[in-house]
């Protein structure tokens, strides 16, 4: 069998979302670095990259073509003051993720592909308690690309330099729980894994077609069994 390449989404996938912190990092990192008032609330996020969430969140003030150093000033402080966070308080994780996690790990190689920039990401998978899996670290992270399905190609090329495996883009499953990481698959032209663990519906997900569709992560040795055999 050839080796798979797995790459997880984290919110919503490793993390349950929904617990909203104390504070509105979106709203102090931008406010530090563009002098204005917004807020996450602002716009509808879920399955975004950081750098489209940024963006979009401008917009909606009335901010267009922003500075490109403004921007990865903001997403850079953006990813420490979450990982500060994270790192005092904590994350909750989706229940039996880290069995498939583990699982997976013994026969594909894993990674990551997130909206989320690399310092908040990897903030909340050591709080999760999976480093161990994702080491080295392999993927693609919310500060690299605007458009999602663009960190595909870039996640791609960082798991073949760092395991010397060429990957063909049918061996590749994107594991998500948003309609954003489907379309990202589709888009890419590899494969997706959609559980439905987040905060939108089986239904939801199932209209648009996966590859392969789970309520959640109960039995992940049936969930791989029913993915590699197919």
């Amino acid at each position: 069998m050839k080796k798979k390449l797995f790459l997880f989404d984290i919110d919503g996938v490793l993390m349950k979302v929904g617990l909203k912190p104390p504070m509105d990092y979106w709203k102090i990192a931008v406010q530090k670095e563009f002098g204005i008032e917004t807020s996450i609330n602002d716009i509808y996020n879920i399955g975004k990259t950081d750098k489209a969430i940024l963006i979009e969140m401008l917009a909606f003030k009335g901010v267009k073509n922003s500075d490109v150093k403004k921007l990865q000033l903001t997403l850079e402080h953006l990813g420490q003051l979450g990982a500060n966070y994270i790192e005092a308080h904590g994350v909750a994780a989706v229940l039996n993720a880290d069995k498939f996690v583990a699982a997976s790990k013994q026969i594909t190689c894993v990674g990551l592909l997130t909206g989320n920039c690399t310092r908040r990401a990897l903030a909340k998978i050591n709080a999760l308690g999976l480093s161990g899996y994702f080491s080295p670290v392999i993927g693609a992270f919310g500060e690299q690309a605007e458009k999602r399905s663009d960190l595909v190609e870039i996640a791609i090329l960082d798991a073949e330099k760092k395991t010397g495996i060429a990957f063909a883009k049918s061996d590749v499953y994107i594991i998500g729980d948003s309609v954003r990481d489907i379309w990202c698959a589709q888009e890419a032209g590899v494969k997706v894994i959609a559980v439905a663990t987040g905060p939108e519906s089986f239904e939801t997900l199932q209209k648009e077609k996966p590859d392969f569709l789970f309520e959640d992560f109960s039995n992940a040795e049936e969930m791989l069994q029913q993915v590699l055999g197919a």
